[in-house]
């Protein structure tokens, strides 16, 4: 929690951290995918551009972020 305010007092940003195993059901995404589902998932989650969402993806040992 430290490290969120902190980040949000230094920057005026929200960090959020969003962990999944699966790309709208593929456990193997092409890149496009990928950011089709960050743009989606932001802006289903954020109605302003004060965030910034990271996403950490892990299946069956191979994680990207």
């Amino acid at each position: 929690m430290f490290i969120k305010r902190n980040f949000y007092q230094q920057t005026g940003v929200q960090p959020h951290l969003n962990i999944t195993d699966n790309i709208n059901g593929s456990h193997n995404p092409s890149a496009a995918e990928v950011e089709q589902f960050i743009n989606e998932a932001y802006n289903t989650l954020f109605t302003d551009e004060a965030h910034l969402l990271s996403v950490f993806f892990e299946y069956n040992d191979n994680y990207h972020t």
